[in-house]
């Protein structure tokens, strides 16, 4: 969860940045679940705070319906059918691997180990795409 809030941080961000001083962006987003699921109030939450720290400069419009299934989401936001959404790695596990990692099974010797590394923060290093983990806070 966190890996998407901060790519879509990232793209609001970019996307205010991008535009000319004062000019306002809509941008379009979406969910999957129904409105009253927390995933998609959390996006509205999200989508409002954006919008008061731009000053209104990025707005958001959430659509009535997702444009596509949940396997389908990643190809809605790259084929511009929505701007911004999340996706759940497990529904495509031969696209997205790196998240999976944190549902290994018997990833640790114990509980308390197996949570430390659930909680560890990857990111892929330059071009070789290779994955570096640090556990969170450190």
């Amino acid at each position: 969860m966190l890996v998407l809030r901060t790519f879509a941080a990232l793209g609001a961000v970019t996307a205010a940045l991008a535009a000319p001083a004062h000019a306002q962006i809509t941008l379009t987003y979406s969910s999957w679940v129904p409105p009253t699921h927390h995933l998609t109030v959390w996006q509205a939450n999200w989508a409002a705070q954006v919008e008061k720290a731009t000053e209104g400069r990025v707005k958001f419009q959430g659509l009535p319906k997702a444009p596509a299934a949940p396997p389908g989401t990643f190809d809605a936001v790259r084929d511009d059918l929505v701007d911004l959404s999340y996706v759940t790695a497990s529904y495509t596990p031969a696209r997205h691997l790196l998240p999976l990692m944190a549902e290994l099974p018997g990833i640790g010797s114990t509980s308390r180990s197996t949570a430390n590394t659930k909680a560890c923060t990857c990111s892929a290093s330059g071009r070789t795409g290779r994955a570096r983990c640090s556990p969170s806070g450190r």
